[in-house]
């Protein structure tokens, strides 16, 4: 990525954040962004298999590095968002479509939406749930997740982008060909508030970090799916 087209991204990031804020109550300037588990037992942020500690990451399990990493992206985006309604992520890792050389990373969208509610800036029109009760100042979605998050459980496994593989370090400085999942789940999430996505990776000779200087930065692209280089 050309620093130009960063600078651009990251403006359009600023302008977008700046929007948002228009919309919402001005006394509330962060929001409070929980991930909820929803892996059953000895899968995904449950998985036992020991880890090292790596990047600022303090988890001694494959499942707790997960969990640190999920709610580390979440926490960058409570620290932008404006909500006095919490957000719940439901989060979960499942094998998804992969091949040797390319596969689908993740996958995030809001659970609901709404429309015409008080508040609603303009009539007629559907605001993604998280969104919605920022507006409004409610929840309406109280016994439920606003956002469902699905990521891969395969990604670096035999016939799953082999060379590659999640990094959980929180310091965004990855091993070449690994991929960081704070900055995909950051990247997927974003767009939540107004887009569903999914990241889906190619094996080409560059890495996601050296294609992603932030994941702030690449929140704001809102193509269905985003093909980066690894």
């Amino acid at each position: 990525m050309s620093k130009n087209k960063a600078n651009f991204l990251l403006s359009l990031l600023v302008g977008s954040i700046g929007l948002l804020g228009s919309l919402l109550p001005a006394s509330v300037n962060a929001a409070t962004v929980t991930v909820v588990n929803l892996d059953s037992q000895g899968e995904g942020f449950n998985d036992t298999t020991p880890a090292s500690p790596v990047g600022g990451n303090s988890g001694t399990t494959i499942g707790q590095q997960r969990t640190i990493a999920f709610q580390h992206a979440a926490n960058i985006w409570g620290s932008h968002l404006q909500s006095a309604v919490p957000i719940r992520v439901g989060g979960q890792f499942d094998p998804l479509p992969c091949t040797a050389s390319s596969g689908t990373l993740g996958s995030a969208g809001p659970k609901s939406a709404n429309r015409d509610f008080a508040g609603a800036p303009v009539a007629g029109t559907w605001y993604p749930i998280a969104l919605a009760n920022a507006i409004a100042g409610i929840d309406f979605l109280p016994n439920d997740n606003h956002i469902s998050a699905t990521f891969s459980s395969t990604i670096g496994s035999t016939g799953c982008l082999e060379s590659s593989g999640w990094y959980y370090g929180l310091d965004a400085s990855p091993p070449r060909e690994k991929l960081t999942l704070s900055a995909c789940f950051c990247m997927s999430s974003g767009m939540d508030w107004a887009f569903s996505l999914t990241l889906t990776v190619k094996l080409v000779p560059k890495r996601l970090d050296s294609m992603t200087p932030t994941c702030a930065t690449l929140s704001v692209m809102g193509q269905h799916h985003l093909v980066f280089p690894v």
